[in-house]
């Protein structure tokens, strides 16, 4: 999975601290917290929970009016990882343009 868009990223990172802050290996979130932490509304984290899917978190229940979702910390690790790694792989390949840019102008200007 690609995750496009910036509010996409913030979103796994909300998760991946919440779990983090929970201190459990069964970690559990309420969409108010969530919504709240991020400064987002109810449709927009509708649609950021759809986009990443049940995979990397789902709805378990609710109470009060209050949804609560499981977040799948595995999955949630593995996908920023694999951001991470695409991150990292984009900024190898700026830096094999520039150098060969700079390397071509001076075997250019060495062999002229």
């Amino acid at each position: 999975m690609k995750l496009k868009r910036s509010i996409d990223i913030k979103f796994l990172e909300a998760l991946l601290d919440h779990a983090e802050e929970s201190g459990t290996i069964n970690p559990h979130f309420h969409k108010k917290d969530i919504m709240e932490r991020l400064g987002i509304d109810e449709l927009t984290f509708n649609l950021l929970q759809k986009r990443l899917g049940d995979q990397y978190c789902r709805f378990v229940d609710q109470h009060d009016g209050n949804d609560r979702y499981a977040i799948n910390l595995s999955g949630c690790i593995a996908l920023r990882d694999q951001q991470e790694q695409q991150r990292l792989n984009i900024r190898l390949a700026i830096l094999l343009v520039i150098l060969g840019a700079v390397l071509g102008g001076f075997i250019t200007k060495c062999f002229s």
